[in-house]
């Protein structure tokens, strides 16, 4: 079975892992918006399901919703690894103190 991060996150949650705050947007316009809901610094992550999205330019951390914009409207429509993003996870920006994954 292959997940999104975005349902990942969502069974995370539901089992009491705590996870960043952040929405699922599918135009630069729900991007702004949801970017500004949740704060800035914002990082946004393009929704394919395979790893390297950050080593594809597909994950940006933005500083303000004019950034949002522009990185949205960079990723969205783009083909990463062979999949079309076609929307982007918008996460709350986090210090890392470690990285886990899961598979």
């Amino acid at each position: 079975m292959r997940l999104f991060e975005f349902e990942s996150k969502r069974i995370f949650g539901a089992e009491g892992i705590p996870i960043p705050r952040g929405v699922v947007a599918s135009s630069s316009e729900e991007v702004m918006r949801v970017a500004s809901s949740v704060g800035f610094p914002a990082i946004l992550k393009a929704q394919v399901p395979v790893g390297r999205r950050a080593k594809a330019g597909a994950i940006r951390v933005v500083k303000d919703t004019d950034g949002a914009a522009k990185a949205a409207n960079e990723i969205l429509g783009t083909q990463v690894h062979g999949f079309e993003v076609r929307r982007l996870l918008v996460e709350e920006c986090l210090p890392v103190e470690r990285e886990l994954y899961f598979s």
